[in-house]
């Protein structure tokens, strides 16, 4: 009986002229952005990269949140505008809050922060 074989190794399994390489996460995470980094560059099919140093995070919205942005993409949409992601209608809220230049120093809670944002909007 093949003691090798009997404990899990094959021919080629864990030697140097194996054919399959180890990759650290480091090396995986490099080859992953210059992939990004040639289809970008490209345009080989796909989603278009227009955003600059893109980041990706999740968001848990309740469905109202969601419904908001429906509507938002919907009355857009619905004048003749372009079609616009949720994720895009949510980066251009961000980017108007962003360059409000508002002071946040009262803000306590979310409630307050939900308070004070409305006002602001209604100005």
């Amino acid at each position: 009986m093949n003691t090798d074989r009997a404990r899990g190794k094959s021919r080629g399994r864990g030697t140097e002229d194996s054919i399959i390489k180890s990759t650290t996460q480091e090396e995986r995470e490099e080859e992953s952005t210059d992939n990004r980094k040639a289809s970008s560059r490209k345009g080989s099919g796909g989603r278009p990269s227009t955003i600059e140093n893109p980041s990706r995070t999740t968001l848990t919205l309740e469905q109202r949140h969601i419904d908001d942005l429906r509507q938002i993409r919907a009355a857009i949409m619905g004048t003749g505008g372009e079609e616009i992601s949720r994720s895009a209608a949510v980066r251009a809220i961000f980017d108007a809050i962003g360059e409000a230049d508002l002071d946040y120093s009262e803000v306590q809670t979310k409630e307050d922060l939900r308070d004070f944002l409305s006002e602001k909007l209604r100005q």
